[in-house]
């Protein structure tokens, strides 16, 4: 019940109820509702027992959440990017930096494919 409870007033939780069914595709905004729906009535329904009850519905209700949750397309990506060219050793590279990840990402071109482009 503890988990169950710590999802439903997650940061993660919050973020994708915020953005809300018109920042998601229909057929997967429709079983995250579902799944989130039954997952407060689980623990409404339990409210009263310790943070480590469990029962089926419980954990049922926990792993149908998380796994709505995962599989929620986004209709808009939610990057972003900062880049920078940068000289390194004969090459040029472009780098960029995911703010929703924290990965640094180099993509790099040599200069003579970059001054094609010129």
């Amino acid at each position: 019940l503890g988990q169950l409870n710590a999802l439903l007033v997650s940061e993660e939780l919050k973020k994708i109820t915020d953005k809300g069914a018109d920042g998601y595709t229909e057929p997967t905004w429709t079983v995250f509702s579902a799944a989130l729906t039954a997952a407060q009535k689980a623990a409404d329904d339990n409210k009263s027992q310790t943070e480590n009850f469990t029962n089926d519905a419980i954990t049922k209700a926990y792993n149908d959440l998380q796994d709505a949750m995962k599989a929620l397309v986004s209709l808009s990506a939610d990057v972003t990017f900062y880049y920078y060219i940068a000289d390194t050793e004969d090459e040029i590279g472009l780098f960029c930096w995911d703010e929703s990840t924290g990965f640094r990402i180099a993509i790099r071109a040599f200069i003579r494919d970059f001054l094609k482009f010129l």
